[in-house]
């Protein structure tokens, strides 16, 4: 829990301003999904990721939590409840040979036996799991075969 408190704290400043962002941090697309913004804008997408993600509850300091990330970390998923309906949800994708990462977008595609791991997260139905944020900026399609991260600050 010691990663979503450090994701989560990097991206406060980002997330007042939208719901969905994304920024590069040196060889990694950090991108922030929250449901709250300052101008008082409410976004269920980080929400309705977090009761996707089919791993348990954890206590942090940020609030309950949950948080999985693949082997190696080379993508890293936190998702939290900060009480009273309001959620927020960091995805960190590292540059290796699974990703596109520019200033503007990334994605993050794996096939196989790391596809089904990282898919086996998520509550799917009949063998798939389609998610997208309400700004149409970040996508997550998946199968046990094919597992597929997209941002893009001009839509997915």
């Amino acid at each position: 829990m010691k990663l979503l408190s450090v994701l989560l704290i990097l991206l406060t400043s980002q997330t007042l301003m939208a719901k969905t962002s994304g920024r590069m941090v040196g060889p990694f697309m950090l991108i922030s999904l929250a449901s709250h913004t300052s101008d008082g804008v409410v976004d269920g997408t980080p929400k309705r990721l977090y009761e996707l993600m089919n791993v348990p509850e954890k206590p942090s300091n940020m609030g309950p939590g949950k948080a999985l990330s693949t082997e190696k970390r080379v993508l890293n998923f936190v998702c939290n409840s900060r009480g009273q309906d309001a959620y927020q949800c960091a995805i960190n994708i590292h540059k290796t040979q699974f990703s596109q990462i520019s200033p503007n977008k990334a994605s993050f595609e794996v096939h196989g036996a790391a596809a089904q791991a990282i898919f086996a997260e998520f509550h799917s139905e009949n063998g798939v799991f389609s998610f997208r944020d309400e700004e149409n900026l970040f996508a997550i399609e998946a199968t046990p075969d094919r597992f597929l991260i997209v941002f893009s600050t001009s839509g997915v």
